[in-house]
């Protein structure tokens, strides 16, 4: 085009200088090598004998300077000698980017450089995968199409405890650090727990990006804090020893959903898994008791925390020890105040201003003064300040007295016979001094019939017993008078004699006028009867005084 102005500019001829004359010798430069060596016989041949070509290029003209600023044609009268210089630049291409038959952006890019991509537009249900053509050195006119697969979807669904909380799609690939953190945001993190991170339900970590398959991921969760401490029924860190145990209570915020387990040690000992432990109270002395509280739960993996408490016991103080038996009957057997006491305990006992001993063995009768001593483990001594009494009772010994049998008109008796019943082991009635002294309910005996008889035992008395002596009876009967016929000695022919009785027995005092009948006497002897033998005999006396032993006599008739 150059070339045809400058023909068109001769054409005008109107003001145009005189063509110089040649011939010229004319180098012919191309990117600062001489391509070709020419002699040309005039200027207007010069442009037109030889027009470069290079790839890419486009020839734009010969230039009398290297920096492409004096033209050949614009110079009149150039020089017999030339070197002139190819002015070249690079063709322009366009590159059209074509997504769906559309025209997404057409770019004009220069000879072997490389085109600007746009962005691909979206395509619904579709992932851009490239472009078609290779455009890093474009070196024609190119169109470029966009390649798109079939978009395919993944889900990633986030649990906790088995439950969904949060579900989302993704692209295999894509990072999984955007979702995590969109499922950690819509987790309720239950009360006593804190996050600890996402996990497979392999429990292995989740990957940095996607895999080309839908997921399950669960939540891992830590338990944040037992915490906790030991709380007792005592205040303080000292308590008196108490036979009752102590309790103990692992005190500590409980959360719903975590299972909570103790495990109690004294003195490093187990002895027991409650929330709430009651324990024999230890012996006096230093001690130390611990919980190890573990939380557990289907969500979190389980927790263990220790805590303890030191404290001392300190000797109790024995109360007034109750008294079981301080009162017994002689028997015969060691005695010693019965003290209601606990195992283990050690008793002992002392008279007044004599030596502690394990037991006294008190036998006699008796009230006795005793001090009692009591050690018990884990208590101060007891030592009792004022005496106790034990007090062995004398044993009863029951006394029957005998009956006694006397007639009528008879003395009292003054002494009767006891029948002792109760005595331990070989004791009897010896062990008794002093007399009885006995009373009858009657002043003599001129009263037939039964009668009370009674022991005054005042002055009757044993180191050991006294006696119960029931009353006895004094029998007064009737007495026995022997009445008999005095016996008679006749002659045949004699007549009957008077006919005497003989009495044996009156009471002192009494006589035949004493009685109610007097007795008869007979004898069938008479006079003039034959020799021989014959009864006296006595009867029908009566008296409520006297017994009668009626006792004949014999009438003896002799021959002369």
């Amino acid at each position: 085009m150059l070339v045809v102005t400058m023909m068109a500019l001769v054409a005008c001829g109107e003001t145009t200088a005189p063509t110089p004359s040649g011939p010229y010798s004319v180098k012919f430069v191309v990117d600062g090598v001489v391509e070709k060596t020419a002699t040309i016989e005039s200027k207007a041949d010069i442009n037109g004998y030889f027009t470069p070509e290079k790839e890419g290029y486009n020839f734009e003209g010969w230039y009398l300077d290297k920096g492409f600023e004096k033209p050949l044609a614009s110079e009149e009268n150039p020089q017999t000698n030339l070197a002139l210089y190819a002015k070249m630049s690079k063709k322009s291409f366009v590159v059209k980017f074509m997504a769906n038959g559309q025209v997404v952006e057409s770019v004009t890019v220069l000879y072997g450089e490389v085109a600007t991509a746009p962005t691909p537009p979206e395509v619904p249900s579709m992932v851009f995968e490239k472009w078609d053509t290779d455009f890093s050195e474009v070196k024609s006119d190119l169109v470029v199409n966009a390649i798109y697969t079939e978009q395919v979807k993944f889900s990633a669904t986030f649990l906790l405890n088995g439950k969904e909380i949060y579900k989302q799609s993704f692209n295999a690939g894509d990072k999984t650090e955007k979702l995590a953190k969109s499922a950690l945001d819509a987790l309720d993190i239950p009360d006593g727990f804190e996050f600890l991170s996402w996990a497979t339900l392999l429990d292995k970590p989740i990957p940095d990006t996607f895999p080309e398959r839908s997921v399950e991921y669960k939540a891992v969760l830590g338990i944040s804090d037992v915490g906790g401490e030991i709380s007792t029924t005592f205040s303080g860190d000292r308590v008196e020893y108490t036979p009752d145990g102590l309790t103990f209570t692992a005190n500590h915020t409980a959360f719903d959903g975590i299972e909570y387990r103790y495990q109690w040690f004294i003195d490093g000992n187990p002895i027991g898994n409650q929330k709430e432990i009651t324990i024999d109270t230890p012996d006096v002395g230093n001690h130390k008791i611990k919980a190890i509280i573990t939380a557990s739960s289907e969500w979190a993996d389980s927790v263990s925390k220790s805590v303890s408490f030191d404290f001392a016991v300190d000797p109790a103080t024995i109360t007034t020890p109750s008294i079981v038996n301080n009162w017994f009957e002689y028997d015969g057997k060691p005695h010693d105040i019965e003290i209601d006491i606990l195992p283990g305990d050690k008793l002992e006992y002392r008279l007044a201003n004599g030596q502690w001993t394990s037991s006294l063995n008190l036998v006699n009768a008796g009230d006795y003064e005793i001090y009692i001593r009591l050690t018990r483990k884990n208590y101060h001594i007891y030592e009792s300040s004022t005496p106790l009494v034990l007090s062995i009772a004398k044993k009863v010994v029951n006394g029957t007295i005998v009956t006694k049998t006397i007639s009528y008109g008879d003395d009292l008796p003054t002494t009767y016979k006891v029948n002792y019943m109760g005595f331990v082991g070989t004791d009897d009635a010896s062990v008794f001094s002093g007399d009885i002294i006995f009373t009858a309910s009657v002043k003599d005996s001129l009263s037939i019939g039964n009668h009370t008889v009674s022991g005054d035992t005042t002055n009757h008395t044993a180191d050991n017993y006294t006696l119960d002596l029931a009353d006895g009876c004094l029998e007064i009967t009737k007495r026995v008078l022997v009445v008999t016929a005095d016996s008679k000695n006749i002659v045949v022919g004699d007549a009957l004699p008077t006919l005497t009785i003989s009495y044996t027995g009156f009471a002192p005092g009494e006589n035949v006028d004493s009685l109610d009948k007097a007795p008869t006497i007979y004898c069938a002897y008479v006079q003039g009867g034959i020799a021989g033998k014959y009864a006296i005999t006595v009867s029908d006396a009566e008296s409520e005084h006297y017994h009668f032993v009626y006792k004949e006599g014999t009438l003896t008739v002799s021959k002369s």
